[in-house]
């Protein structure tokens, strides 16, 4: 999966020892040092405690809100792409937690963050600049977090219209 080698990559990790396998059990992960791990959110887990930043959280109360969006990840908007359709009301949502948050966790970036973006991108890419304007915490926040060091990798630079095309009323 393109994403976990991305991540290892924004981390410096090598992963040349380590296989990733996407078959009927879900995401897997093996590697000599942890045997084989499953579940997206585990194995994104496990690769940041490898690495040098702190992405897993400070307190005990980071730490478990970085641990429901990860879930909150899988369990619905990974679910709502299954249909290949733009998750609307998951875009909603979370332009209105991001409101007055610049990161979903704390005040700088976390793996909660790092794990939405990734899940977020073809996403943001396929919405209209309209869509982009509508929701435009989620679109600040995406843009900010494209252009984080080494985050985005491969992935083209989605663009975002700098000035307002549409005048209309954004509820919060």
């Amino acid at each position: 999966m393109a994403e976990i080698q991305n991540f290892a990559e924004y981390l410096s990790i090598s992963l040349k020892n380590a296989s990733l396998q996407n078959g009927d059990q879900g995401l897997a992960f093996s590697s000599k040092e942890c045997g084989k791990i499953q579940g997206l959110a585990t194995i994104y887990k496990h690769i940041a405690k490898q690495g040098k930043e702190d992405l897993l959280g400070k307190t005990i109360k980071e730490q478990t809100f970085i641990s429901q969006w990860l879930e909150y990840r899988v369990k619905n908007l990974d679910k709502a792409l299954i249909n290949e359709r733009i998750p609307h009301d998951i875009l909603k949502e979370l332009n209105g937690y991001l409101a007055d948050r610049t990161f979903f966790i704390g005040h700088q970036i976390s793996l909660a963050d790092i794990v939405l973006f990734y899940g977020l991108h073809n996403v943001m890419g396929h919405l209209t600049f309209f869509d982009k304007q509508k929701y435009m915490h989620l679109s600040r926040w995406f843009q900010q977090m494209q252009f984080t060091d080494r985050l985005r990798q491969n992935n083209p630079e989605i663009s975002f219209q700098r000035n307002y095309l549409y005048n209309i009323e954004l509820a919060h």
